[in-house]
């Protein structure tokens, strides 16, 4: 009789979901590379401005891309709360207020514990490079062993029940809460899967997401009873095979950072089945370690994707860097090749006779040359005007730049001259057109924010069952709230 396979049934037919869609996935993470690497400037090594002497790649994208996120990030971000419309018993709209309003202050005080401001940046950055930016909504419970100092009685037991009290600080060792709640995390879209004839995230027929994790950690969940134990105790040696990444050239991480960030580590893939209405975590695509059905209520994907530049049904948008990367290859290829001619015309060739002798040819300013015949010695001087020509060239490439970027159509009068606008009104409107276009984007961010903050507050209604102490002050500090889009609904 043949072996069980460790996979079961259900860890097959998720693992069958994901396989069946990897050369859609692998396109998404060669694409997301190439953009990583036009983002932080580096040159590709078979690529025109990398076959001249000079190998300048100063990073235009990275300063347009830098600029055009100091538009789209807020300081601090806060959740307006309403109830959801329906018709109210007389009286009922008061207290159903009052509700809304103690959600909002809970949700407020939850986004700080969460740092969800240091969320915008990596998610609108994944946005802006690789035209998508995935992030996950979860409840988390997690404990931690702490230490503590407490005053205990040292007086023995007779003194003791005389009423004599000693005070002596004794070390003890407690499990505490260290958090319980919603937390969101901005994902890495290269281990993020789903059809690829999905329109939408929600009319996907599957999400699955890649987690990475050390033997150790997996055992630590496990031991909490999320993951089976005799299934993550056969994954102790199957750590990725490519350790260093070095079987993986295409990974940028490893050329920025020089590490490898799946070293030692084990893929844990979650698999998000909407058909079946159930998830199933299968570990280094060999042993099923889960299968429930959707932990949460709402009965949603627990992700949300958004692209700054979004095309028509379909998942993934237009980046920036997919707008201007073509242009930064072409500025560094004609500088790196004025760079050459400039060095050219900076270290003359010297042209001798063959028949010449070779005299004591010093190269060096004030150098004093004995010659029979001072013609069978010369200086090459080359045409300076290609080298002049190419500022022009190169000029024109970075406007080009400035202009599909949309965030900074210009910096100066001159640079307002080269995109057509010569009056005052010109310059305000072209200026506006830029401001439209940055409000848009921003307005894309603030939809997906409004779709977080209602799953955390649905994970609220699924999750809180005991009373929850927030500091009100703090919580009711003045943040920038985000408008219409962020009215949250509540049940």
């Amino acid at each position: 009789m043949a072996a069980k396979s460790p996979l079961g049934e259900a860890g097959q037919r998720a693992l069958k979901l994901v396989e069946e869609s990897s050369g859609f996935h692998d396109d998404l993470v060669t694409a997301c590379d190439k953009r990583w690497r036009a983002f932080e400037g580096q040159m590709a090594r078979n690529s025109e401005a990398a076959r001249w002497r000079s190998q300048l790649h100063p990073p235009f994208l990275n300063h347009i891309i830098e600029t055009q996120l100091a538009g789209l990030l807020d300081e601090r971000i806060g959740f307006r709360v309403k109830p959801m419309p329906r018709f109210f018993n007389p009286g009922e709209y008061v207290e159903v207020q009052q509700g809304a309003k103690a959600h909002e202050i809970l949700a407020r005080h939850q986004l700080a514990q969460d740092r969800f401001d240091e969320f915008q940046r990596p998610y609108a950055l994944d946005a802006a490079v690789t035209g998508l930016g995935v992030a996950s909504t979860v409840w988390l419970s997690k404990t931690v062993r702490r230490k503590r100092n407490i005053v205990e009685n040292a007086a023995d037991p007779e003194l003791a029940a005389q009423g004599a009290f000693i005070p002596q600080m004794v070390e003890v060792e407690r499990v505490e809460t260290e958090f319980d709640g919603p937390v969101t995390e901005a994902l890495d879209p290269r281990d993020c899967y789903w059809h690829e004839a999905a329109t939408s995230l929600e009319k996907s027929r599957f999400f699955a997401h890649a987690v990475w994790m050390t033997y150790a950690d997996l055992m630590a969940e496990a031991k909490l009873g999320r993951y089976d134990m005799d299934a993550v105790k056969q994954l102790e040696h199957m750590t990725d095979e490519g350790a260093s990444d070095s079987t993986r050239p295409s990974d940028y991480t490893q050329e920025r950072r020089h590490r490898g960030r799946r070293k030692d580590m084990i893929e844990v893939l979650w698999v998000w089945d909407r058909e079946r209405e159930r998830c199933t975590v299968v570990g280094a695509r060999a042993v099923q370690l889960r299968d429930k059905s959707w932990p949460f209520w709402h009965g949603q994907y627990p992700f949300t994707i958004v692209s700054l530049q979004p095309y028509p049904r379909a998942i993934r948008g237009m980046s920036m860097v997919e707008k201007l990367g073509h242009l930064q290859d072409a500025a560094w290829d004609l500088m790196n090749q004025r760079i050459d001619n400039v060095r050219f015309l900076n270290n003359a060739i010297t042209i001798m006779r063959a028949d010449a002798d070779d005299p004591d040819i010093k190269f060096e300013p004030g150098a004093i040359w004995y010659l029979d015949d001072p013609a069978s010695v010369q200086q090459y001087t080359p045409n300076p005007l290609p080298a002049e020509i190419s500022l022009a060239a190169e000029a024109q490439i970075l406007q080009h730049m400035q202009n599909l970027a949309g965030s900074q159509p210009f910096t100066s009068t001159s640079g307002a001259r080269d995109v057509g606008a010569n009056t005052a009104t010109e310059a305000a409107l072209v200026t506006n057109l830029a401001q439209l276009a940055t409000k848009q984007m921003k307005l894309r961010l603030y939809g997906a924010y409004e779709r977080i903050g209602q799953q955390r507050i649905w994970l609220n209604q699924q999750f809180i069952r005991e009373p929850v102490y927030v500091d009100v002050p703090a919580a009711q500090r003045p943040v920038n709230e985000l408008g219409p889009l962020a009215s949250l609904g509540l049940d």
